[in-house]
């Protein structure tokens, strides 16, 4: 298995931006990082945005450029992260995350421009994987299913034909997320069988070959989903696992009950980032809330046992003051995937620091990220040992 981080978490813009990363910042975490074979080189989770990619297409001396600064630490691009397609770090991000979505032509061309991206870059990996937005965002006006179908099959067969002339395997990794067109694990096993297999018999070996999941942890737990179960279902129902994304959720207990935490949580509302909030009663039923003010104008009057919230919180945490994490089920998904062997793409994927209560409004310096990443690397090490 293959262990990396999102380099989401950087505002890159610009490919001059990220050309400062692979400068500057990667090569200072390869070091640090310890428990590696140096000469397997250092994995990478990139992300490439529309923007930057449209500045500097292949053939352009800039794209040589990150080669060489690659070249100089050994730099292997294991993952992209095709999700957001640019102004991640903006001011205020909410749904225009989602946008364009999979019912677009241009949501794949982006795609295809960072498939071809990935395949011309170093990589020690089988294959290489990248992630997308699941479909479309429920609340939108438009969600067909079968259009996203068609769109993804067509991503499919370009894969597909970028392997046979590059020999590099590249699966699209659907991210399923809360308010989206999947957001559980059973949505999405149920739409791959029913919309993007259905009546495809002759796409069926492609699509099963560079079409797959990308199981957040921190989505899925805010399903309340068993993650073990859930990645059982997904071998049962032949659908690859495209990469693991490492991250933790917030969680309040009993939120009627405890007036500190709900005042800890209303420091985690913030103006850039969606913060979906699923709430558990005692009967097992849950309810979805848009967004974590939503929750919080109404959470001391309802009789929750439990809720969670979409905040992507440092994996190495198990509790923040009065208020805990989902680590616990982070912890059961790297026991079964390296029970399993079936994912050798594990990617950490905490991007918040910079809205993180303590830190909102100040600038995150490059040294205090290189420790906030460095300390998440020790911690998946750690628990990669004690379960390998």
């Amino acid at each position: 298995m293959h262990l990396t981080y999102c380099s989401n978490l950087h505002p890159i813009e610009e490919f001059e931006d990220l050309l400062d990363v692979a400068e500057h910042f990667w090569p200072l975490l390869a070091k640090k990082i310890k428990n590696r074979k140096e000469e397997s080189g250092f994995d990478l989770g990139i992300w490439l945005s529309q923007k930057a990619l449209s500045t500097a297409p292949q053939h352009d001396p800039k794209f040589e450029v990150l080669l060489s600064h690659l070249k100089k630490f050994n730099g292997q691009v294991l993952t992209a992260n095709a999700f957001p397609m640019g102004n991640f770090h903006s001011e205020s991000v909410k749904e225009s995350v989602y946008l364009p979505d999979w019912h677009s032509e241009e949501r794949l061309a982006y795609s295809k421009l960072v498939a071809e991206s990935l395949s011309r870059l170093p990589c020690q990996s089988s294959q290489q994987s990248m992630s997308t937005s699941p479909g479309s965002f429920k609340a939108f006006p438009r969600v067909d299913v079968n259009l996203i179908a068609q769109n993804l099959r067509s991503m499919a067969e370009y894969l597909a034909q970028l392997e046979k002339e590059t020999g590099r395997l590249i699966v699209l990794a659907i991210e399923p997320e809360p308010g989206c067109t999947f957001e559980t694990t059973a949505e999405f096993i149920a739409f791959y069988n029913d919309q993007l297999l259905a009546h495809q018999p002759g796409l069926e070996t492609r699509i099963r070959r560079h079409i797959g999941i990308c199981f957040d942890c921190c989505h899925q737990s805010i399903q309340f989903e068993d993650p073990k179960k859930s990645l059982r279902s997904l071998r049962s129902a032949g659908i690859p696992i495209g990469k693991v994304q490492l991250s933790s959720a917030l969680e309040i207990d009993r939120p009627h009950e405890n007036p500190q935490g709900l005042r800890e949580l209303s420091a985690f509302s913030e103006d850039r980032y969606l913060h979906q909030v699923i709430a558990q009663s005692e009967s097992g039923e849950t309810q979805y809330f848009g967004d974590l003010p939503e929750f919080l104008k109404v959470a001391a009057n309802r009789r929750d046992v439990s809720a969670r919230i979409h905040f992507h919180v440092p994996i190495f945490l198990e509790e923040i003051a009065s208020l805990k994490t989902t680590q616990r089920d982070l912890k059961e998904t790297l026991q079964e995937v390296i029970s399993f062997r079936d994912c050798e793409h594990l990617e950490i994927e905490t991007y918040s620091w910079t809205v993180m209560p303590e830190r909102r409004g100040q600038v995150t310096s490059p040294e205090n990220l290189l420790k906030d990443v460095t300390r998440e690397y020790e911690w998946v090490q750690q628990q990669l040992g004690q379960r390998s």
